[in-house]
């Protein structure tokens, strides 16, 4: 065995192990693959077979044993296959590379595999007359009169990719144009050097530091986006659980407000002074106690809208409670004209309390709170209107614990189904509370909403 075999045999060898190296890499620490990746591992595997027929084709030349003609003749003929089948696979991986940087490749890809398809069928020809090579009566391999023509058809075949880094320049970074420049013009000068040199293995050994540079050029670069990506998903996940965090935050925060001390003193004396005199009407009364008060803790459960009935009984519960405190000083009008469709939990009882508490009580004989729910167009309008006090929505709130509830609905229903409160009042004419609530026509949008 000659020094050219050995060298020939171990550059190749060493060729093909770092294309399964790389290849070993992507499969293995990649959880899944992109099609690029896929692309590039086709190409990688090319190059592999394309060393194991060299490296054949070199060792079995002359061999006179068993099966000696056909090693001689597999090696070569899969040698020229895989020389010509690595330049389409990478015109693969180059157009699937463009199309992902938002270029429109044409037929760029289809005129590479159309002059490969030449090539193959050449090859196939030579098979039967020495156009390419030919094998002696003794199994060595000798060029032909045409060898030539492999050669400068690989090299015509990579005219379309050279024309694609020149067409979609401005889409590739200074890395990107280095790597893809390199596939093809070195290769190319391999190749020119290949037809007048006899039993070089230049153009073998370029197409392997060729793949080795994309990969480490682009294809880490790849794995470097997509963890940028992972990062970012994890990133809004985060968010969507802070969001949930804030949300129960909300429905605590807010439920704690229904729940003050005054209240349930004010609401359970009411009820001692009822068992007193109208017993019957204390058992009505406890049982709407005890109905506001599971009100509230169920909002703690429901991370979901709930149906506008159940919420409007909650209101008819806290209301029916003030009734008993109050009698003729609150008045309570319904107007509930549109009633199907869902809302965050405890949207409407902090407004009414507000309403009541802030308004119709602090007026001189009382007042009257309407209660109106009706759909406009698209949009379902709900509005609580007091002809109370009133007040000036510009002026600073001092009693961040008078308003937290209505700032926490607010955050609430633009945040769960994108709805929007709005405030309107004037000193001495009463308030008026306005929610809007899109409505989706798919049913996907509602159980969506959180």
């Amino acid at each position: 065995m000659n020094i050219q075999v050995v060298v020939n045999t171990a550059l190749q060898t060493f060729g093909g192990l770092i294309s399964l190296i790389i290849i070993l890499c992507l499969v293995v620490y990649r959880e899944k693959q992109s099609r690029l990746d896929k692309l590039y591992i086709e190409m990688l595997l090319c190059n592999i077979f394309l060393q194991i027929a060299n490296i054949s084709s070199w060792l079995f030349d002359g061999w006179q044993g068993i099966g000696g003609e056909l090693l001689v003749r597999s090696s070569n003929l899969f040698m020229f296959l895989f020389s010509f089948l690595l330049i389409g696979t990478f015109i693969n991986y180059f157009t699937a590379y463009i199309g992902e940087r938002g270029g429109a490749v044409t037929r760029e890809a289809q005129t590479c595999w159309l002059i490969i398809g030449v090539g193959i069928v050449l090859l196939l020809i030579s098979q039967f007359v020495p156009l390419y090579y030919f094998i002696d009566g003794i199994n060595v391999y000798h060029r032909g009169n045409f060898y030539w023509l492999s050669n400068a058809i690989g090299m015509v075949a990579m005219l379309p990719g050279i024309w694609m880094v020149i067409k979609f320049r401005h889409i590739l970074n200074i890395k990107e144009k280095i790597a893809f420049s390199a596939y093809y013009v070195l290769p190319l000068a391999a190749a020119g050097s290949h037809i007048f040199i006899y039993g070089a293995v230049s153009l073998h050994v370029v197409n392997t530091l060729v793949a080795v540079s994309i990969y480490i050029l682009i294809q880490a670069e790849q794995a470097n986006q997509l963890s940028e990506k992972e990062l970012e998903i994890e990133r809004i996940h985060t968010a969507i659980m802070e969001k949930e965090l804030e949300l129960q935050k909300s429905r605590i925060s807010i439920m704690l407000s229904q729940i003050q001390p005054h209240f349930l003193y004010n609401s359970l004396t009411g009820i001692k002074d009822l068992c007193d005199t109208e017993p019957e009407m204390a058992s009505k009364a406890l049982e709407h106690f005890a109905y506001f008060l599971r009100g509230n803790l169920d909002s703690l459960a429901d991370t979901r809208l709930i149906p506008f009935r159940k919420e409007i009984e909650h209101v008819k519960d806290y209301l029916y409670l003030e009734k008993i405190r109050f009698e003729e000083k609150l008045n309570v009008e319904w107007a509930l004209e549109y009633m199907d469709f869902r809302l965050p939990p405890l949207t409407l009882q902090p407004i009414v309390e507000n309403a009541v508490r802030y308004g119709i009580t602090k007026k001189k004989g009382g007042g009257t709170l309407v209660i109106q729910s009706r759909k406009i167009g698209n949009d379902v309008v709900i509005d609580i209107t007091d002809d109370g006090v009133g007040f000036d929505v510009y002026e600073t709130k001092t009693d961040g614990r008078t308003h937290v509830g209505i700032d926490n609905v607010r955050d609430r229903l633009a945040m769960q189904c994108e709805g929007s409160l709005l405030i309107e009042s004037e000193r001495g004419a009463g308030t008026k509370a306005k929610i809007i609530l899109p409505q989706k026509e798919t049913e996907a949008y509602e159980n969506n909403c959180r």
